[in-house]
């Protein structure tokens, strides 16, 4: 006999506290739109924990950057 799935909660947004966050968020949206080029920064590589720079994967390929969440 299987089990029954388990049944998971909603998410609560309703009482979700941004805090300045929101505020940070709106200022991002109102600067970067589709087709802006990105700012050059420097990121930590997951795989080695290496520092690089967004600069050196755009001199010769296309790099799309992806905000958000998948949780």
């Amino acid at each position: 006999m299987t089990e029954p799935a388990p049944r998971y909660q909603e998410y609560n947004y309703p009482n979700f506290l941004a805090g300045t966050d929101e505020a940070e968020w709106a200022d991002f949206q109102s600067r970067m739109r589709v087709g802006t080029t990105a700012p050059d920064f420097e990121a930590l590589r997951l795989s080695d924990g290496a520092t690089v720079r967004l600069s050196e994967y755009t001199a010769e390929n296309t790099v799309v950057l992806e905000f958000g969440s998948y949780t």
